[in-house]
């Protein structure tokens, strides 16, 4: 996490995730009966803004959300 102050008035933030999934050896009943077991992958993520300050009492900003899945969903171990 981090915040970069570009000037007096102006800033960006961010925060980096690591997502990490253990093995489920009880998987939801869609998955269907022969599934023992699932892992969901793993991701990256990130959240993100730009703050400016207009006077003492008004900021405006925009935020946003970044996901990417970097690792395949495992079902039965493959």
């Amino acid at each position: 996490a981090g915040t970069l102050w570009a000037s007096q008035n102006l800033s960006f933030s961010w925060r980096l995730h690591y997502l990490w999934n253990a093995r489920n050896n009880s998987p939801n009943a869609a998955f269907g009966n022969n599934v023992s077991s699932t892992q969901a992958g793993q991701a990256v993520h990130a959240n993100f803004s730009a703050e400016y300050v207009l006077n003492p009492t008004l900021t405006i900003g925009a935020a946003g959300y970044w996901l990417q899945q970097i690792t395949d969903t495992k079902v039965n171990g493959s």
